[in-house]
This record gives structure tokens, C-alpha cells and sequence, in this order.
């Protein structure tokens, strides 16, 4: 998604808003396959927010994730359902 959308715009001021500073904006979701079919079959792009720790070990038998991060992850998504109704 271009970083210039408004749809981006509106992600990155729910992040603000409810972590109390700017996100780091990286891209990824290579791992995500129908990530790029969106895109290339249904013209949609998509907005990925990750909430985890470099050491979450993703899908590893000692995965974990910090009950904090859940929270800001619950902040931010009802945060960015009231910025995206306007």
C-alpha cells in the first residue's frame, strides 16, 4: 500500500493515537502469499500492523506473545474502526 494513501494515512494516526508516537512503517508480508493475490486479482491492497516483539519467536514452540502488545493491538483497532468511519 503507498505510504501516501489515505487508508495508510488513517492506519498511521490509529497507531499514534494509541501508542503515543509514530510507527516504523516496514514493509513485509512476503510470507503471506495471498497478500499479493489481493492485489493482483482483486486490485485490493492491504494493510498488515504486526504488534509483536523481535523475540516472540513467531510459530516456534516457544512462541509467545506479551499481554501488553495485545492490548496496544486492541487499542489500535478500535482506534482505526473510528478513524476510518470519519
Amino acid at each position: 500500500m503507498p505510504t501516501d494513501s489515505p487508508w495508510m494515512n488513517k492506519a498511521v494516526s490509529a497507531l499514534e493515537k494509541s501508542a503515543g508516537r509514530k510507527p516504523v512503517l516496514v514493509r513485509d508480508g512476503a510470507t503471506i502469499p495471498v497478500v499479493s493475490s489481493f492485489k493482483s486479482i482483486l486490485g485490493l491492497d492491504t494493510l498488515l500492523i504486526g504488534f509483536g516483539l523481535s523475540n516472540d519467536c513467531l510459530h516456534a514452540p516457544n512462541e509467545k506473545f506479551d499481554l501488553a502488545c495485545h492490548r496496544l493491538a486492541c487499542r489500535t483497532h478500535a482506534t482505526l474502526l473510528h478513524e476510518l468511519a470519519g
